[in-house]
């Protein structure tokens, strides 16, 4: 199954964001969630 997630870091230079569609597997908690939501993971 193909979500979206987007991942943020902070680094010394701003802002640092980006997206992407991993392959998950259909038991993964992500691949259960309906409607397709928006995730943002912030990473310091």
């Amino acid at each position: 199954m193909l979500k979206l997630i987007a991942h943020g870091r902070n680094t010394a230079d701003g802002v640092e964001v980006w997206v992407h569609p991993p392959l998950l597997p259909s038991v993964h908690p992500l691949a259960s969630v309906r409607p397709v939501s928006p995730l943002l993971r912030v990473l310091e």
